[in-house]
């Protein structure tokens, strides 16, 4: 059924991945070399894979049907992209559901690269990049990443090992969902400097697109959000922040009842309801190195990376709990939510569910080896008023440099 792609066909994607990480890499590094190599791994993992290797071995159910509906879109006479209303009420009858956003992107990669599996795969790289220049931003803004270390945090998130195995191989949205939760977390940034109104219409479109994408998403971010400024509050406002969140939460829902079925689609999740201690474990270190089976077997290297990472991501979890800035709060609350939420829900605590957390896990990987490094520091919460780079290292509790104490894939 599947079968390598001829050459020619893939130049334009591969192109275009490439010019685009170099381009991007170049603006953030000034390295020429650095961003010629991050460049060539990025677009020529692509051209390798569906050129020689691609027959079908890493394909999944759901990126099969994604890949069958963008096509049944082309079929449709739409006379220009601008027709949102055609393609809308085709992808209902399509998918059967709401969740259409990425049927629809697959077609959009198709009139840009032609209609092949690898198509929305090159749109997924892309948006890996994407991920990294906007999560540098990020970071820069919230975590200090600046100067040299800003550097080795984008080279780290260009070559995040589960991203590059995931968003080079595989037709599945989950990439387009990581890209959607680094802008949601940039627009709460935005919010908690008090640019209302651009954060507004960040966090709202961002969420309006989730809703049809993963629609569980934009609530487990909200009560992440909810949850922090609950913290930060004392005696009356935290009640009525309690009433009025509660409230919002019900007329939101309600209104939602009519379009999405939300508490159909709460009823099945608690279908699948486990322990969630074990749940816990699974979701965090699913697959075991060197066990995955079947279609995860793509999984054997990241994983033995995640593996061999994991006591330094510990290590960064614990540091950015000592920092004392809203946005720090928020982002620990915001990983614990989505960890809790899959760790109680059996079905979904698959490695794939965990690549939307992967900048979370890139940043919380990256201070945790930051915190190793002897004799340096970071004065955190500080580096908004720096004109010039901060010093790597911990926060100020630890300014002496020393380091803070502290579906077929295999489970752990």
């Amino acid at each position: 059924m599947f079968h390598p792609y001829a050459i020619d066909v893939l130049i334009l994607p591969a192109s275009v991945i490439f010019l685009f990480a170099a381009a991007v890499s170049f603006r953030v590094t000034h390295m020429p070399v650095a961003s010629l190599v991050i460049a060539f791994i990025k677009a020529g993992i692509f051209l390798i894979y569906f050129g020689f290797f691609f027959d079908g071995t890493f394909t999944f159910k759901d990126d099969l049907t994604y890949l069958r509906q963008g096509r049944y879109l082309s079929t449709i006479n739409v006379d220009s992209l601008l027709d949102v209303q055609d393609f809308w009420y085709a992808g209902f009858s399509i998918t059967g559901s709401v969740h259409i956003v990425y049927s629809i992107m697959n077609l959009f990669s198709f009139i840009l690269f032609g209609e092949g599996y690898y198509a929305p795969v090159a749109c997924n790289i892309l948006f890996t990049i994407l991920v990294a220049w906007m999560g540098l931003r990020l970071a820069e803004r919230e975590f200090g990443f600046r100067g040299v270390w800003g550097i080795l945090f984008f080279i780290f998130m260009m070559l995040f090992p589960d991203t590059l195995a995931w968003s080079s191989l595989l037709n599945l949205k989950d990439i387009a969902v990581l890209l959607l939760h680094v802008i949601l977390m940039y627009g709460f940034s935005i919010f908690l400097q008090r640019r209302f109104v651009l954060s507004m219409m960040v966090i709202g479109s961002s969420m309006l697109v989730l809703l049809f994408l993963r629609f569980y998403v934009p609530a487990l971010f909200s009560i992440a959000f909810f949850v922090s400024i609950l913290i930060s509050l004392r005696g009356k406002h935290r009640i009525i922040l309690l009433i009025l969140g509660t409230a919002v939460c019900a007329v939101f829902a309600v209104i939602l009842e009519k379009y999405i079925s939300i508490l159909g689609s709460i009823e099945l999740l608690f279908q699948y309801v486990n322990n969630p201690v074990w749940g816990f474990v699974r979701f965090l270190l699913t697959p075991i190195p060197l066990n995955s089976e079947g279609p995860y077997q793509f999984l054997e290297i990241p994983a033995v990376v995640h593996w061999t990472m994991f006591p330094v991501l510990v290590l960064g979890v614990l540091v950015v709990t000592q920092i004392r800035t809203p946005f720090a709060r928020f982002f620990i609350i915001y990983f614990f939510v989505f960890v809790a939420f899959y760790a109680v829900v059996d079905l979904l605590q698959g490695p794939r569910h965990r690549v939307q957390l992967h900048f979370a896990l890139a940043v919380f990987e990256f201070i945790g080896m930051c915190a190793l490094i002897p004799n340096v520091r970071l004065r955190w919460g500080t580096f908004k008023r720096q004109e010039r780079p901060p010093e790597l290292g911990h926060s100020r509790r630890h300014a002496d440099g020393g380091a803070p104490s502290g579906h077929s894939a295999t489970s752990p």
